[in-house]
């Protein structure tokens, strides 16, 4: 079986404060998602 890919889930008491920081550490921009009260942002990757 081949690993096509893996995530690792961060939690951050501020999301707009902690997404720059890994842009910059992956050199991607975020991809943010909301429903509700609940933001998350994907890094990585994507780019």
């Amino acid at each position: 079986m081949e690993i096509l890919g893996t995530s690792l889930r961060v939690c951050v008491p501020d999301l707009e404060a902690a997404v720059p920081v890994f842009e910059r550490l992956t050199r991607c921009e975020a991809q943010r998602f909301s429903n509700g009260p609940v933001s998350a942002a994907a890094v990585g990757r994507s780019c």
